[in-house]
């Protein structure tokens, strides 16, 4: 998922695409296959195959086959988690994502500061046939711009992570697990704070809403005052962060 939603070349979109499909032959899988494919599954699949399509013989040339690369690399983790993961394993994905994302926003937010971790990540994306180099973090003044050089793509993706964190820290019984949970969710509640995206946090906003009547009567306090101590903590340490 990390590689996927980072190194978005044609050559990483080829090594993912092989690794699924490796991944994807056995017994089990195959039966995954058969259960679960549906009207759903058959429309992504065509979707697939005409995004291809289209890709290939667009008027566009070069950059609609670079975004073909990026849909490769969604297309390969999505049909890894329909052929290897079952509903038992969902809680196991979002630990992924939220630790995806929180290592994502360490390479934002230390591509707009020392740059120690972003430049070791950027010769791996130079070996893999891509490169980071072109990030123009100074256009965003004091707002964290991220490897998407978009702070709005990059607060997008850092919420999801954060919404995964508060999730787990919230059904979490184990206190070291929760730590565990805590620590990821601080660093995408940093990141995403620091893009300092208003239509990020707008719709964040609305998300945290919708959770706290969802989430149900028992939960509901206790999601507040998480919510709340988060939010406070965050911009708390972005302020000497900021500066």
């Amino acid at each position: 998922l990390f590689l996927a939603m980072t190194v978005q070349t044609g050559r990483m979109a080829v090594v993912l695409s092989f690794f699924v499909l490796v991944l994807s032959i056995g017994r089990a899988p195959v039966r995954r296959l058969r259960e679960r494919f549906c009207i759903p599954t058959a429309a992504f699949v065509l979707f697939a195959v005409v995004y291809g399509l289209s890709a290939i013989y667009a008027r566009f040339g070069n950059y609609a086959v670079s975004e073909l690369y990026k849909f490769m690399a969604s297309f390969s983790v999505a049909s890894l988690v329909l052929t290897r993961f079952d509903r038992k394993h969902v809680r196991a994905l979002l630990w992924m994502v939220c630790a995806v994302c929180a290592a994502i926003s360490l390479l934002c937010v230390d591509a707009a500061s020392y740059t120690v971790l972003f430049d070791g990540f950027n010769r791996f994306v130079e070996a893999m046939g891509g490169t980071f180099a072109g990030l123009k973090q100074d256009v965003w003044g004091t707002r964290v711009a991220g490897i998407y050089n978009d702070a709005n793509v990059s607060a997008s993706i850092l919420a999801l992570g954060s919404l995964a964190g508060l999730h787990l820290v919230l059904t979490e019984d184990r206190r070291w697990i929760r730590l565990a949970a805590s620590i990821l969710m601080g660093m995408n509640a940093m990141g995403f704070f620091l893009a300092l995206s208003r239509g990020g946090i707008l719709c964040f906003a609305v998300a945290l809403i919708v959770y706290l009547i969802a989430v149900g009567k028992p939960f509901r306090l206790r999601l507040f005052f998480l919510m709340f101590f988060t939010a406070a903590v965050t911009v708390g340490l972005s302020i000497p962060a900021v500066g």
